[in-house]
């Protein structure tokens, strides 16, 4: 299925993703959902990298042909590819695993290009954010052009499905950073309520009165409401 989106979705060149990575010199990166290229150009300009793409909308892969070595306008999950085992140092995924059926299965055959210390970088959005437990309260869950529920998401994660996500399929977890929401008078508001409010006393006592457990909702739901997605490096187990 080629996603049928605004030219603009497919023009992120991810500074935030490469920015989490050791970078050098002559490396080899496979850049998962490249869109028009942005990070491949990045990286030919500062580290004169070999960069490989493979993106399933054809005109933006057509886009990104013109900064990578090579581009395959093909489909992760289904299509075959002719890259040797162990050659990458970075696979790039960004903004991709919650678009696929089964990112479990897609994250164990990318990790067979990945060299032993190699890396691999993702960003994944977080169900868990303000915005959607506020729909959920209201009794709704709309999809949207862009965002946490952009309307191609397949598949939903939170901080620690995150994590299980990559120790499923055979990865370590080396960091995970919260990017967080942009609208400051938005973060103000959610952190006044939680803090004055007994936002957490309250949802604590509403979760005991169902489930008859006694959990205590620490300030790692205030993170989490506050997160748009998670940033996130792994190495092969």
């Amino acid at each position: 299925m080629e996603y049928e989106k605004d030219d603009g979705y497919y023009a992120c060149e991810r500074g935030d993703i490469l920015s989490l990575l050791n970078l050098r010199d002559g490396i080899r990166v496979l850049d998962v959902g490249c869109g028009h290229g942005g990070a491949g150009k990045l990286l030919k300009t500062k580290f004169k990298a070999e960069v490989h793409g493979i993106e399933i909308n054809k005109s933006a892969a057509d886009k990104a042909r013109l900064h990578y070595d090579s581009v395959i306008n093909a489909n992760v999950e289904q299509d075959g590819f002719y890259f040797e085992a162990g050659y990458f140092d970075f696979i790039i995924c960004a903004d991709v695993l919650e678009h696929l059926a089964d990112p479990w299965r897609t994250l164990r055959r990318l990790r067979t290009y990945l060299k032993n210390n190699g890396v691999l970088a993702a960003s994944i959005p977080n169900i868990r954010n303000a915005s959607v437990i506020i729909q959920l309260l209201d009794g709704s869950f709309d999809y949207q052009e862009f965002g946490v529920l952009d309307d191609t998401h397949l598949r939903f994660f939170t901080y620690r499905s995150s994590i299980g996500l990559f120790e499923r399929s055979g990865f370590k977890v080396l960091n995970i950073i919260r990017k967080g929401n942009r609208n400051i008078s938005d973060l103000k508001q959610i952190i006044n309520i939680w803090q004055h409010d007994r936002v957490a006393d309250m949802a604590s006592a509403l979760i005991k009165k169902i489930s008859g457990t006694d959990t205590r909702l620490e300030n790692d739901f205030l993170q989490d409401m506050l997160t748009i997605q998670f940033l996130i490096t792994a190495t092969k187990q």
